[in-house]
């Protein structure tokens, strides 16, 4: 929390919007916005959120990994070896 409130300050937020993303009855990350005015979200925009966010949980949870294929990784490999 130290290292956000340096980065408000930094960036003179003054107001956040979070928003959980769910995936199976489990947070799974969020969508955080950060205003540098003052009220600058409403109850409007975390429910416009919300509802944007609604299967993002979902498919960020069922993306694939980001590691390289194995046949890439054999690769990148042998290069390195043969070099």
């Amino acid at each position: 929390l130290e290292e956000l409130g340096r980065l408000a300050r930094i960036h003179q937020w003054r107001d956040a919007l979070i928003v959980p993303l769910w995936n199976g009855g489990r947070v799974v990350g969020s969508l955080n916005l950060y205003a540098t005015s003052p009220h600058g979200y409403g109850q409007d925009d975390g429910r416009l959120l919300e509802l944007m966010t609604a299967s993002l949980g979902i498919t960020l949870a069922q993306a694939p990994s980001r590691k390289p294929p194995a046949r890439a990784a054999t690769a990148r490999a042998a290069a390195t070896h043969a070099s």
